[in-house]
C-alpha cells in the first residue's frame, strides 16, 4: 500500500511528464531557417522598445506643460497636439457584481482563451 506522500510523488511525475509532452508537441525546430532573420527581430524589438521609451519621456514633458489644456500650440499658431478625455465610458464593476450578486455573475461569467502573444526570449 502507497502511502499519501509516494501517491503525491506519481501524481507530480505525472503532471511534469503531461506538461513535457505538451512543450514538445507544440514546439518547432527551426532546422535550415536563417537565424540571422531571428536576431534582426530582436534587435529590431530592442530598438523599438528603446524608442518608445524615448517617445513616452518626451510627450509627458508635453503632457506636463499643457496641464489641464487641450490643445498645444507652435509658435506659428499651428496646432501639433492635443490631449483629450477619450470620453465617458460605461464599465460593469465586475468585483461588485461577483460580491453582491454571485449567483447573476455565476450564471453569466464565460471563461474564454485569452490571446496569443510572440515573446521573443532575450
Amino acid at each position: 500500500m502507497k502511502t499519501n506522500i509516494q501517491s503525491q510523488e506519481v501524481q507530480v511525475r505525472l503532471k511534469v511528464k503531461k506538461v513535457s509532452e505538451l512543450v514538445i508537441s507544440n514546439s518547432v525546430t527551426l532546422n535550415g531557417f536563417d537565424m540571422s532573420k531571428f536576431e534582426t527581430l530582436r534587435e529590431l524589438n530592442r530598438t523599438i522598445k528603446r524608442l518608445k521609451k524615448e517617445a513616452d519621456i518626451l510627450a509627458n514633458e508635453f503632457k506636463v506643460r499643457l496641464g489641464d489644456k487641450e490643445v498645444l500650440i507652435d509658435t506659428n499658431g499651428n496646432e501639433i497636439a492635443t490631449y483629450n478625455h477619450a470620453g465617458e465610458v460605461d464599465k460593469l464593476d465586475a468585483k461588485g457584481l461577483k460580491a453582491n450578486f454571485h449567483d447573476v455573475w455565476q450564471a453569466c461569467v464565460t471563461r474564454v482563451a485569452g490571446s496569443r502573444r510572440f515573446l521573443i526570449k532575450v
